[in-house]
């Protein structure tokens, strides 16, 4: 990085230092004040995307999300479009820590532009705007100028993503369709067979018919022999 680069960083740094400041005194680590802010900027991110923007494993989110609800900051909802994954949404008590996470760097931002004259605040503040619009311009293509400077392929823009066809809501998998076996019925080869299954008495019938037929020369009693 150049050196001013790492003069704009480090004064980036210290404005963040003073709202992590700010931040611990309302009871919020820097992990949750991160998660906070997302939500902040993207009500109604999936809990998994927000783990995953901030590299986050699912079990970690999932424990910082409790606990920034119970805490009053974070509202968790059911998501309308996938039933077993969550929303999350800011609460009343994100806004008033918002407000003061603002006024701490609004505030800081106010002093450091104060050390400067007037004409050197007015060339600052063009020079700042005209690079806010390149950096925003730069994020939204996807960043294909940084990245050709780090030698890989750019980043997929939002845009792209959601001209992605959608599966279809309620659309079951291949598995999910397969035919269920019907009740008293058994499998074979991988079909299903439509053959009742035999009884016991059934079977012990089915079994003496088959010893007649082969052959068997054993005298049957007939009853009305017997009895004269």
């Amino acid at each position: 990085m150049s050196g001013t680069g790492n003069e704009i960083a480090k004064i980036a740094q210290t404005a963040n230092r003073l709202s992590m400041r700010v931040m611990r005194e309302e009871g919020l680590g820097p992990a949750e004040s991160d998660l906070v802010r997302l939500v902040r900027e993207q009500p109604g991110i999936q809990q998994k995307t927000a783990g995953e923007t901030l590299g986050m494993d699912k079990g970690a989110v999932a424990r910082r999300v409790v606990n920034l609800e119970k805490k009053g900051y974070l509202a968790r909802k059911n998501n309308p479009a996938d039933a077993r994954s969550q929303i999350l949404y800011p609460a009343k008590q994100a806004q008033q820590i918002k407000d003061s996470d603002a006024s701490a760097e609004e505030a800081f931002y106010q002093w450091l532009l104060g050390t400067l004259s007037e004409e050197e605040r007015a060339a600052f503040c063009e020079i700042v705007h005209k690079l806010s619009l390149s950096a925003e311009q730069e994020s939204s293509d996807g960043f294909p100028n940084v990245c050709e400077l780090l030698d890989r392929p750019a980043f997929e823009t939002e845009s792209v993503r959601r001209s992605r066809p959608r599966k279809p809501a309620g659309a079951e998998s291949v598995r999910g369709n397969r035919p269920r076996k019907p009740a008293g019925t058994k499998l074979a080869d991988d079909s299903i067979s439509s053959e009742p299954e035999e009884t016991e008495n059934e079977d012990k019938g089915r079994r003496a018919l088959e010893n007649d037929t082969a052959g068997n020369t054993t005298p049957r009693r007939d009853p009305d022999v017997w009895l004269l």
